[in-house]
């Protein structure tokens, strides 16, 4: 028709349009476009809010955006991303009185008092769950239960740092050291606390007394419990065991041996003195002739320096015939000087002992022996010496002094000894 085209219909020529795309019965202005009076981007037929101030963010209707929902426009808030129907504050971010780090909506405290530390709720953080906040709790790792005061602390009423309900001993005294159980420490378990033991070491299973001290019933520095002579005299020195000190090992303590250097196995008297059983001065150890008759002259081995005064000499010269009681000719001079001896020595006694070999029964053997020794006491008696100066005793083969397995053992095995008795 040859007019000039206008596609939008909003009678401003294609030509002149600046907005080609307007909406049917749009409002607009001399270059086709449609009015924005506050310039947020929404025409004003659109714009539900058209005096919105320069700068803020709309949405779709030319409103402030609230993308949240919680009432603060995106522009001034700070938590854009608040959830759904949470209180907020005026910029934007959920309200929270006390100032814990936990929204109101989910603080189960909303009062705690600032600086407190909180848990997930809001409610002040207790790791040992007693009720003490970990802020003020000055116990904080109190054990399951446990009955505490206000400061998170379980009782202990003897300040010992063990609680109550674990002290077996509750009432020990200030500043005495505990066990794990509250008790008086006893490192020796000997049941006398450390503080009060005089001797901390005491051996297990050692019996004490009040100072912890092993028992010494005699005071010898050894503990009853190891001493073998529990009842040595005091002053006297003893040995590991608490017997009294033997150093020669003859039986007899040092403290009352006279002879404290005898030899080895050497048989002792009281005194701890070598034996001397004839009394002649010469230890039987040492003795050559160990039955010498008081007041005899000797020589240096213990025997008679005269033969016919030395009994080991004379009793050889004893003899009797085969399987008899009665004696051979050569015996009756030998029996003669045991008188002329017995004479001499009035005060002496002789023990005559008969003995065989082991040829044959020991029942006559025994009969034979004793027979035997009666007869030589009976000589005696018949030439003179007081019957109660004699005895005779028969061994039989009972004591050999050589071996039975040959002549000549046999034959020393048949003999008659004399020995000195009181």
């Amino acid at each position: 028709m040859g007019c000039p085209s206008d596609a939008d219909g909003d009678g401003v020529f294609d030509g002149l349009d600046k907005c080609q795309r307007t909406r049917k019965g749009a409002v607009i202005d001399e270059f086709g476009c449609e009015g924005d009076f506050d310039k947020d981007g929404i025409d004003d037929s659109n714009d539900k809010c058209p005096n919105t101030q320069a700068g803020i963010i709309v949405d779709t209707t030319g409103c402030p955006a609230d993308t949240d929902k919680d009432g603060v426009f995106d522009s001034f808030d700070k938590c854009p991303n608040t959830a759904v129907g949470l209180p907020v504050d005026s910029t934007g971010c959920p309200a929270d009185a006390d100032k814990d780090g936990v929204p109101d909506a989910l603080d189960k405290c909303p009062n705690t008092q600032a600086g407190i530390p909180v848990d997930s709720v809001g409610c002040p953080a207790d790791a040992d769950k007693d009720g003490v906040p970990d802020a003020l709790d000055k116990c904080p790792n109190t054990r399951a239960g446990a009955q505490v005061n206000a400061e998170g602390c379980e009782g202990d009423f003897d300040g010992d740092g063990i609680p109550d309900a674990l002290d077996k001993c509750p009432n020990t005294k200030p500043g005495v050291p505990v066990d794990s159980t509250g008790c008086p420490t006893d490192a020796d378990k000997d049941g006398v606390p450390d503080e009060l033991d005089k001797c901390p070491q005491t051996p297990i299973g050692s019996t004490v007394d009040a100072n912890g001290c092993p028992l010494d019933f005699d005071k010898d520095g050894v503990p009853d419990d190891l001493d073998k002579c529990p009842n040595t005299k005091e002053g006297v020195t003893v040995d590991s065991t608490g017997c009294p000190l033997d150093a020669d090992k003859d039986g007899v303590s040092d403290g009352v041996d006279k002879c404290p250097n005898t030899p080895k196995d050497v048989a002792v008297d009281s005194t701890g003195c070598p034996m001397d059983t004839d009394k002649d001065g010469v230890a039987d150890y040492q003795d050559k002739c160990p039955y010498t008759l008081e007041g005899i002259k000797i020589d240096a081995k213990g025997c008679p320096t005269d033969k016919k005064q030395d009994l080991n000499k004379l009793k050889q010269g004893i003899e009797f015939k085969t399987n008899s009681t009665k004696f051979t000719k050569n015996s009756y001079g030998t029996l003669n000087d045991i008188v002329a001896l017995m004479q001499q020595i009035p005060n002496s006694k002789l023990e005559v002992q008969g003995h065989t070999d082991n040829v044959g029964s020991a029942k006559k053997n025994k009969e034979l022996s004793e027979n035997r020794a009666l007869a030589v006491v009976n000589y005696l008696v018949m030439k003179g010496i007081e019957a109660s100066r004699l005895r005779a005793v028969g061994y039989g083969g009972e004591k050999p002094i050589a071996s039975n397995g040959t002549k000549k053992g046999r034959k020393q095995n048949r003999r008659v000894e004399l020995v000195p008795f009181e």
